[in-house]
C-alpha cells in the first residue's frame, strides 16, 4: 500500500512539472491521470518478477536523458543547418542485457526519444536502431544509456 501511494505521488508530481498547472480542475484531473497511469501499470505488469514503482534513480535518469535530448538536438540542428548536410545514417541491431519488459521498453523509448535515433524493432535481446549518422550507434553501443537503466 505504501508503495502504492509513493509511486501515485512521484506519478504525479512528474505531471505537475510538465503540466505547469494549478488551477483545481487541473490538480484533480493530474492525480485522477496518475491513479490511472499506476492502475494500468498493474494490469500490464501481471508477471510477478517485474516490480511496479519508481525510484529515485529514475528521477535521475530522466534529468541525465534530458541533458542527452539537448546534446543530440544540437548536433541534429547543426546537420540541418550545415549546407553540407553531412550524416551518414545507418541502422543496427543493438545487443542489451536487459531483462525485464518494462526495462527493454525504457531503453527502447530513450533511444527514440533521442534526437536522430530512433528504436524500429525489438527482439529478444537486441534492438534495432535507426540513426541519422552511424557514430551514434557506437555511442549507443557503448552502453552508458542501458547501464543507467540497469540501475533504475
Amino acid at each position: 500500500m505504501k508503495s502504492a501511494i509513493l509511486s501515485v505521488f512521484l506519478l504525479f508530481v512528474i505531471w505537475l512539472i510538465f503540466s505547469t498547472e494549478t488551477d483545481s480542475f487541473y490538480l484533480i484531473a493530474g492525480l485522477i491521470s496518475s491513479i490511472a497511469a499506476y492502475n494500468i501499470a498493474l494490469c500490464l505488469n501481471m508477471d510477478a518478477s517485474n516490480k511496479v514503482g519508481i525510484s529515485v534513480r529514475f528521477f535521475f535518469y530522466c534529468f541525465w536523458l534530458l541533458k542527452e535530448i539537448a546534446i543530440s538536438s544540437l548536433n541534429v540542428t547543426k546537420i540541418i543547418w550545415s549546407p553540407k548536410m553531412n550524416f551518414a545514417p545507418g541502422m543496427k541491431y543493438i545487443d542489451t542485457k536487459l531483462k525485464s519488459r518494462a526495462k527493454k521498453t525504457l531503453y527502447a523509448s530513450s533511444i527514440t526519444l533521442t534526437p536522430g535515433t530512433i528504436t524500429v524493432d525489438i527482439k529478444s535481446d537486441s534492438l534495432l536502431v535507426h540513426a541519422l549518422n552511424k557514430s551514434d550507434l557506437v555511442i549507443i553501443a557503448e552502453e552508458a544509456m542501458e547501464k543507467r537503466i540497469k540501475e533504475i
